[in-house]
Order: C-alpha cells, then sequence, then structure tokens
C-alpha cells in the first residue's frame, strides 16, 4: 500500500497512547506527552514551598535569635529540598520523545531524553534504514509502536515511538502502523506483531 492511499484511507488518530499526533502537508509529528500529565503546577507549588520555608526559617532566625537550632535547620532543610523538588520536576516535564517523519527528505528524525539531565538526543534515519515497524506489548501490560533501524555497517537498533496504549487502543495503534509502514515502504506484515521484548 502506498503512503498516500494509507493516510486517506488509515487517518491516524490525534492522540495514540502517550503520543499527540498531528500532520503537516510533508511532515507527520509524534509528539510525547508530558510525564506529568495534568500536574505541570507541581513545580511552581514546590518553588512557593521553598520561598515560604525558607522566609519563615529567616524569619525564626532575626524574631527570636534564642530559637532552637533544629528548627531553623529543619526549616531550611525543607526549602532545600523543596527546591531541587522542583529543579527534578521541571526537568521531568521537559522530557519528551518526539518523532518526525518528513516525506519531502524521506527521513525520520527521532528525539528522545537522554542521561540522567534528559538532554535531547537526536538521530536521524532514511526511510530506507527502517527494516520493520509493527504493534509490540510493552511493560505492564502496554502495547507500543516500534521500529527497527539498520543503518548500514552498525548493529540494528530499536526504537520506541508510540508507548503505554492500553487494550481499548489497539485498533488505532495498528492504525498508525500501517500508515508508518506504508512511510517507510515496507510491505503488510504477514503474521503477528513480532513477540514481546
Amino acid at each position: 500500500m502506498k503512503f498516500a492511499d494509507a493516510l486517506r484511507q488509515k487517518t491516524p488518530p490525534r492522540r495514540v497512547g502517550d503520543v499527540r499526533l498531528r500532520s503537516e502537508p510533508e511532515l507527520l509529528v509524534g509528539e510525547a506527552m508530558a510525564p506529568l500529565g495534568g500536574a505541570s503546577w507541581l513545580p511552581q507549588l514546590c518553588y512557593v514551598g521553598a520561598l515560604a520555608s525558607g522566609l519563615f526559617c529567616l524569619g525564626l532566625l532575626v524574631v527570636d535569635p534564642a530559637a532552637p537550632w533544629y528548627a531553623a535547620a529543619a526549616l531550611a532543610s525543607a526549602a532545600a529540598f523543596l527546591t531541587v523538588a522542583a529543579m527534578r520536576l521541571e526537568a521531568l516535564s521537559r522530557r519528551r520523545r518526539v518523532f518526525v517523519l518528513n516525506f519531502s527528505t524521506r527521513t525520520l528524525r527521532i528525539d528522545r531524553p537522554a542521561g540522567i539531565a534528559g538532554a535531547p538526543a537526536t538521530s536521524l534515519a532514511a526511510f530506507a534504514d527502517v527494516r520493520e515497524a509493527g504493534v509490540t506489548r510493552g511493560p505492564r501490560g502496554r502495547y507500543r509502536i516500534e521500529v527497527e533501524i539498520a543503518r548500514e555497517g552498525a548493529e540494528p537498533q530499536v526504537e520506541v515511538l508510540v508507548d503505554g496504549a492500553h487494550q481499548a487502543e489497539l485498533g488505532d495503534l495498528h492504525r498508525v502502523s500501517e500508515v508508518l509502514r506504508a512511510a517507510f515502504g515496507l510491505t503488510a506484515p504477514e503474521g503477528p506483531s513480532p513477540a514481546p521484548r
């Protein structure tokens, strides 16, 4: 099935698993939603708590210098803990997987968080380097779309494009997988999806 036909017949949903999909004239973009979901206000709440703890600590030391040292130490520790927690939550909210199929250049770009800091790592592969794309079972009984990329002279690597889909989303997941397979020029799978890893 050609890609244009697959896209006309099997329009990808706006959301599947942990990914929001959008298509533009030359692009299909999938962006994983923030891991914090609706709790994006949590880092700001931690910063407010840290500020309040720091101010109470300062006020305690200025107003009552004879106050027990452990009260000020506890407030200072709470301020430090909440500041570190806010910074970690902010970093977590920025850690997103993104994939972009560029039809004009026939490339797949994958941005994913790497390392402890979650700095984005980008890989670029030609459609011709994609050897397989399909639905597999991931951890916790959820489903995902994986692609296997085999560049010349390198070991094949598996990348997750969509993750965390429930069984109720399997129809949409297979539809997105068929659109991806058509874009990469892969034939329809003969049997069931590859076994889980």
